[in-house]
């Protein structure tokens, strides 16, 4: 028999610490009727830090592989469907194909994953790869289509940013990802409390960095008493084009995107609670915030090649833009 392989996302905690509370039945005074009664002590709290765990070099490698792969296929589709179809809007095909190939890279991913023996199920894999094959539907999919359809409507305006330029896909990209990592971030919280209830006596709690408020605290001092008003103007003039772009793609297509960002929710939570059923009968802790990592760390690859893949659509096919007086 081969030795059994370390669990990389194993967090090196003594499972002492975690047992139940001292079985009395055993001591010479049990059932004596005395002042003396003993006190049972409370189980430990386990402290988990999501600061404490590392990715493994092996899912880093995979996910450098998954990203550059898709960054040239994503650049060179639109070429190849521009040959083909030459219009002044992209075929709808393109972003189909471009969807298709997304997921076929996203299956290989997690596919990796599976045969790197990282502890997590089957079950929170298939999930994981399904709530991520959604992500990019309205990544690559509904969110460019809507854009184009939209236009053909009515002209982009330029206040906060030309839509035809990079800048204008780097703002709306970090705010956007920035919205995807709340509701991801409140997802984990949802099954890290519904966990810690049905441990019962093993009690979960976060750490948060300090650091994050230090730094989000001296945001808001600048914001309000060094830069005034000029700070808050940028700060509305890098909103603005986010709004104009969530108000353009849902303009177009609402209902279709609203459906899809729900499905990827509920797959989302499904998979976090199958992660969330494998710590209870292995023990492993740290595979509820290893599973945390893996998912963001790839919602923030799917945003980056999301701006590589409009940059390389507003070269070819640019946007009917105006500049409002």
């Amino acid at each position: 028999m081969e030795p059994q392989k370390p669990n990389p996302l194993q967090n090196p905690v003594n499972n002492s610490n975690n047992s139940a509370p001292p079985n009395f039945t055993n001591s010479p005074n049990f059932g004596q009727l005395n002042n003396a009664q003993p006190v049972i002590e409370k189980p430990k709290k386990i402290t988990l830090s999501l600061n404490n765990v590392k990715l493994p070099t092996s899912i880093k490698i995979a996910m450098l592989i998954f990203a550059l792969s898709s960054a040239l296929i994503l650049s060179l589709i639109p070429r190849i469907a521009h040959n083909v179809h030459s219009a002044n809007t992209p075929p709808f095909w393109l972003f189909l194909v471009s969807g298709l190939f997304m997921i076929c890279f996203t299956a290989l991913f997690f596919n990796a994953l599976s045969r790197l023996n990282l502890g997590f199920g089957k079950s929170a894999l298939i999930l994981a790869f399904g709530y991520n094959s959604v992500i990019v539907v309205i990544k690559f999919v509904l969110s460019p289509a809507a854009l184009y359809i939209s236009n053909r409507h009515t002209a982009f305006s330029t206040l906060g940013d030309d839509p035809n330029s990079l800048m204008y896909y780097i703002i709306t990209g970090v705010i956007i990802l920035f919205l995807y990592a709340i509701v991801f971030r409140l997802v984990y919280a949802f099954i890290h409390k519904k966990l810690e209830a049905q441990l019962g006596g093993e009690r979960f709690s976060i750490k948060l960095n300090p650091k994050l408020f230090l730094i989000f605290g001296a945001a808001l001092f600048c914001t309000f008493f060094v830069g005034g008003g000029a700070i808050l103007l940028i700060g509305y003039l890098f909103a603005a084009s986010s709004l104009d772009y969530l108000s353009y793609i849902f303009g177009a297509l609402g209902i279709p995107l609203l459906l899809a960002i729900v499905l990827a929710i509920a797959i989302g939570y499904q998979s976090f609670d199958a992660v969330s059923e494998e710590v209870q009968i292995t023990g492993n802790i740290t595979l509820l915030a290893g599973f945390f990592w893996i998912g963001l760390a790839m919602i923030f690859l799917y945003h980056i090649l999301w701006i590589v893949f409009m940059i390389t659509l507003v070269h070819i096919w640019p946007f009917n833009t105006y500049s409002p007086k």
